[in-house]
């Protein structure tokens, strides 16, 4: 930390320099060394010195706030602006709500500088009261909800300590949150895999939805997945980029981790439903110049007629009425209904129907793109207890079996 003084007729200003801040720019930040003086007198210059002296030193133990008049609100918009272009805009637009939905309105007249851990309790105490919600909908909100506001504050506030240095230390930290709850998940045995795919047979989604069981791939991969990222002869495919929405405009984004960026192994299976798929699309062609044109340039394994990319809401749409559709024709043959999956449970699917076959979760880690193995083990611990039945029977077997 450095610093040196400026005088002005008789008054000096302590001009502090803070490092670099956005885009790589140094900031600076000036003092009044009379107002801090507060005698009612302009500050001598060994009394400034002495002041500037002072500052460098609570500012390099941490012990000072830089940032006085600044409000939670003037903040957080700094720092939306920011992450706008830093962060996926999915991402983006779920912190955009969550700080005008909830933090704004809690928080946003409190200073910066005079925010403490006990505001931000209090707001998700509020919360997780009846009532106390601001977007016009009864009852509280879900612990989960509350647990994303804090992680949304706790990365802002975060970033106003270090590397901008508006804070001295971060007052979200250390907070008590509400227990996470989790959401229990609807999956599929493999006969119902089975029924469902051999009813979709004719439909022209049959091959997506293969795939997707196969694989455990998350939407936007299929949505995103290009002919040239597919190997049918060694069997396997590469995720290398997503489809996302903004607005209603396509954007085509890398993954967002070196962990989804990953090589997938197919079944035979896949690859021959993929084959027949290729050269049904191949004999049908276009309609029109321009759809073939479409298709060409975007290279998508899956796309409308128009040889535009398949609507995430679509697709979502789609698997609700194939459902719907199957569970019908249940009814008639008088069998029992398919539980209602989200599109994102047919990766959930996939993933519980390989631990219950007794596939690694390093494997099933790797095949779904987790970031780490953690993850994985915390989203299926329900199916590793049978696991564990099934390492007790064998270490029975190999040990203590007469």
């Amino acid at each position: 930390m450095r610093g040196h003084l400026k005088k002005r007729g008789k008054h000096y200003t302590i001009v502090l320099y803070m490092g670099t801040g956005p885009g790589g720019k140094p900031e600076y930040k000036w003092f009044s060394a009379t107002k801090i003086l507060s005698q009612g007198r302009p500050a001598n210059k060994k009394e400034a010195e002495a002041i500037m002296n002072d500052l460098i030193k609570k500012v390099n133990t941490g012990a000072y706030v830089v940032t006085e008049d600044m409000t939670v609100a003037d903040y957080l918009k700094f720092w939306l602006t920011h992450a706008q272009t830093k962060v996926a805009h999915s991402t983006y637009s779920r912190y955009e709500g969550i700080v005008k939905r909830h933090l704004i309105p809690k928080l946003g007249d409190v200073k910066l500088g005079k925010l403490q851990a006990h505001h931000l309790q209090q707001m998700y105490n509020d919360l997780l009261k009846p009532g106390s919600r601001l977007d016009g909908r009864p009852g509280p909100l879900s612990p989960r909800s509350v647990r994303y506001i804090h992680a949304t504050i706790r990365r802002a506030l975060g970033q106003a300590v270090y590397p901008w240095k508006m804070l001295a230390t971060n007052p979200s930290e250390s907070l008590e949150l509400p227990e996470r709850k989790k959401k229990d998940m609807n999956v599929w045995e493999e006969p119902q895999v089975k029924r469902f795919l051999d009813f979709m047979k004719d439909n022209s989604y049959y091959a997506l939805y293969f795939l997707a069981f196969a694989t455990g791939m998350r939407q936007s991969e299929i949505l995103g997945l290009r002919w040239r990222d597919v190997y049918l002869d060694i069997k396997a495919l590469a995720v290398r980029q997503v489809l996302e929405y903004i607005g209603k405009s396509v954007q085509f984004k890398e993954p967002k981790s070196q962990k989804s960026r990953r090589t997938i192994s197919l079944p035979s299976s896949v690859v021959n439903v993929l084959r027949s798929y290729q050269s049904e699309m191949q004999a049908k062609g276009e309609q029109t110049k321009k759809a073939a044109k479409a298709r060409d340039e975007n290279d998508l394994v899956f796309q409308t007629r128009c040889g535009t990319p398949i609507n995430k809401r679509n697709l979502i749409r789609h698997f609700s009425d194939a459902q719907e559709a199957l569970n019908r024709e249940l009814v008639k043959e008088d069998q029992p209904l398919l539980p209602r999956l989200t599109f994102h449970e047919i990766r959930h699917t996939h993933a519980t129907l390989l631990l219950k076959a007794g596939e690694p979760t390093k494997v099933v880690q790797e095949r779904l793109g987790h970031a780490n193995i953690g993850i994985t083990s915390d989203l299926y611990s329900h199916v590793l207890p049978n696991m564990q039945a099934h390492a007790a029977d064998k270490i029975q077997e190999m040990l203590f079996n007469n």
